[in-house]
């Protein structure tokens, strides 16, 4: 699990492409403090080992929401 606290753009050289595909679930939720998180969780891939079962979980709080939701924005400029 990891909470995200900064995000950057990278301009990095190197070939990018697909790794695999898979589900992921989207879930947002307070904590003690009732700060609002959102967090996204995906699951082994069809050609894992043990495909289905949980992998990742990103955490993202309203800070690093915006600077995703922006960076989307500017990587898809047909997102409203």
């Amino acid at each position: 699990m990891a909470l995200i606290k900064n995000l950057t753009v990278s301009h990095a050289a190197e070939e990018k492409s697909i790794r695999s595909e898979t589900e992921a679930t989207y879930t947002t939720f307070l904590d003690k403090s009732n700060k609002r998180f959102a967090q996204i969780t995906t699951t082994g891939s069809a050609r894992r080992r043990f495909s289905g079962v949980i992998n990742q979980n990103i955490q993202v709080d309203e800070k690093i929401a915006q600077k995703l939701v922006d960076a989307l924005k500017k990587t898809f400029p047909g997102i409203k």
